[in-house]
């Protein structure tokens, strides 16, 4: 059952697409926002009702801090799963404390909380909507609709982004 900001998903889940889709838009997101240097991060997603890592820490791209990227994507994802217990709150940016280290980067589909850690938060957010849009994960409008509640820049000034196929 999805949510009802974000609709029905599309899709089921395929976590090997995930992945692969993940990989795939680092690279499109990273060119559409000049991104410098080094890219890269840790990616899981959790399944809602079980808490069980469909997709477990999986490091994507180049990983700096792995360990550091890990406890941050986890509990990007746990928290999300904790507070999504109403359909009011769909980002991990909505529960975010920069002084006690807890950051967005996370999305709830529905069903699966997407995260990511590595890269800006804003940027994390963006690599986890447009993965779960093109994975059928979410609507195609919904991206949109998330970022205007974290005021994302990079999905609300590139709405392009969500039909890139390179």
């Amino acid at each position: 059952m999805g949510c009802e900001r974000c609709g029905i998903p599309r899709q089921k889940m395929n976590a090997d697409e995930a992945v692969q889709m993940v990989e795939r838009m680092l690279g499109v997101l990273a060119k559409k926002t000049n991104l410098q240097g080094d890219i890269g991060g840790v990616f899981c997603a959790v399944k809602q009702d079980t808490r069980e890592y469909t997709i477990p820490p999986t490091p994507i791209g180049i990983v700096l801090e792995q360990d550091k990227c890990n406890e941050s994507c986890t509990e990007q994802a746990n928290r999300l799963c904790e507070m999504h217990a109403s359909d009011d709150h769909w980002l991990s940016w909505q529960s975010r404390d920069v002084d006690a280290g807890k950051w967005g980067g996370a999305i709830h589909d529905g069903e699966y909380v997407w995260s990511f850690s590595g890269m800006p938060e804003a940027f994390c957010e963006a690599l986890m909507l447009t993965s779960a849009q093109m994975c059928g994960r979410i609507m195609n409008g919904a991206p949109a609709i998330y970022a205007e509640t974290s005021s994302n820049s990079i999905i609300l000034e590139g709405e392009y982004l969500f039909w890139a196929r390179d």
